[in-house]
């Protein structure tokens, strides 16, 4: 009973001092000395306070429209964004800020910010890519600005952080192709993260799943077709087309764990032309 008793009254105080501090901030709001209200939301952004600073700052932004105390209002109000976890309303802050003051000991700083905040809203390979590849792209173009900067090391990091997130991305979507029996779509795709991504890892993978994506797309075939007006044997030019691909797999991957598979469906293949050719 002594503890509930305990906590009801500690509950009474915490809610007593919330009143009062509420209270408090909103007299702040509504002092007429712009000086004096100044130097209270500093005070309550160098405690960490970006909530309460930012309903200040905001305030006291239009009465210096105009005036020196405006670029640090700018400042302040695009550092407690970013504090608040408003990562698109700060990404545009501090961009606005570096074009606005060029000269600013603080633009450097608030390009990279700018990008930054891209970094911090770029999601999962599952998701929508769009921040991913805009921070890549400010990243870059952070780095090509400031070649001297001390934030080049962990700018390079991030890319290559980012790019990974793309390639991944890129290599799951071919692969679904594959996977759905989407030959056609699945060839096209896994080129793409080929041309696109050279270096991936899973190359040699990839390069393989294009062979087999080739090979069952001629077994799928229709024998002829019609197009543009000329009877083709669409079934014999995908089978060509599968030994042809064999041949560039084997020229680029001697080595590889594949080349049995390679091989057999090479053979398969061959045996399927000569069966169309009779």
């Amino acid at each position: 009973m002594a503890g509930v008793i305990r906590l009801f009254i500690l509950l009474s105080i915490s809610s007593v001092l919330m009143s009062s501090s509420c209270r408090h901030y909103a007299l702040e709001l509504k002092a007429p000395n712009n000086e004096a209200k100044l130097k209270i939301a500093e005070e309550y952004y160098k405690k960490k306070d970006a909530a309460h600073a930012l309903g200040l700052f905001e305030q006291l932004a239009g009465y210096y429209t105009g005036q020196a105390e405006q670029e640090k209002l700018q400042y302040y109000i695009a550092y407690c964004n970013y504090d608040l976890g408003n990562l698109d309303l700060a990404s545009y802050l501090f961009k606005t800020y570096a074009e606005t003051y060029p000269n600013s000991k603080n633009t450097e700083e608030f390009y990279y910010l700018y990008a930054y905040c891209h970094y911090l809203s770029s999601q999962g390979p599952g998701l929508d890519q769009h921040h991913t590849q805009k921070a890549i792209d400010e990243l870059q173009l952070y780095i090509n600005m400031y070649p001297n900067s001390t934030r080049i090391a962990e700018s390079n990091g991030l890319i290559d952080q980012l790019r990974g997130t793309l390639i991944t991305k890129a290599y799951r979507t071919a692969k679904l192709y594959y996977q759905i029996e989407d030959y056609k779509a699945s060839i096209v795709a896994l080129r793409n993260v080929v041309k696109d991504y050279p270096d991936i890892e899973q190359r040699e993978e990839v390069e393989f799943l294009i062979v087999k994506s080739h090979f069952l797309l001629a077994k799928n075939s229709a024998e002829q077709v019609v197009k543009d007006g000329v009877l083709q044997n669409l079934k014999l030019d995908r089978f060509k087309a599968t030994i042809d691909v064999c041949t560039m797999f084997n020229e680029a991957f001697g080595n590889s764990i594949y080349k049995p598979d390679i091989e057999t469906i090479k053979k398969k293949a061959t045996t399927e032309i000569e069966k169309l050719r009779t």
